[in-house]
């Protein structure tokens, strides 16, 4: 007879942890209830208690991090990034984030892009290499 672990039950910090490992899923108070087998409510009020934030409002803020994070390291277009983070609507997706950075997408990249602006035929000084690096 082989002996199996019982299979861990998901709680508040595997729920936490897989809103940081995917920020880019809209993820609904509804279903990451269902996932923890618990009740809207219970998770509303525990998660305010820990994290001292709203689910949406957690969960939104991870998502226009990693809309920043895009917009100063990608040149994708701001329509894709939005897609990408599961944003319906691009328009929807550039008020929320100006109400966050105080800046529409367009400006933000501009502001902090960590791409130079030189044309492409010149030269990269050695010294950028370093910052490639992961």
């Amino acid at each position: 007879m082989l002996r199996t672990r019982p299979q861990r039950q998901h709680n508040l910090r595997d729920l936490i942890n897989d809103i940081a490992r995917n920020p880019a899923r809209a993820l609904s108070l509804t279903e990451a209830a269902r996932k923890l087998h618990w009740s809207p409510g219970h998770l509303s009020k525990l998660f305010k208690s820990v994290t001292g934030d709203t689910f949406v409002s957690y969960v939104m803020s991870r998502r226009l991090e990693r809309a920043e994070l895009m917009l100063a390291s990608t040149q994708m277009p701001v329509g894709e990034i939005a897609t990408t983070l599961d944003f319906s609507q691009v328009n929807y997706f550039s008020r929320v984030f100006r109400s966050r950075t105080g800046m529409s997408p367009s400006e933000y990249r501009r502001q902090h892009s960590s791409f130079d602006r030189r044309p492409l035929h010149e030269a990269i000084p050695t010294g950028h290499f370093s910052r490639l690096r992961a």
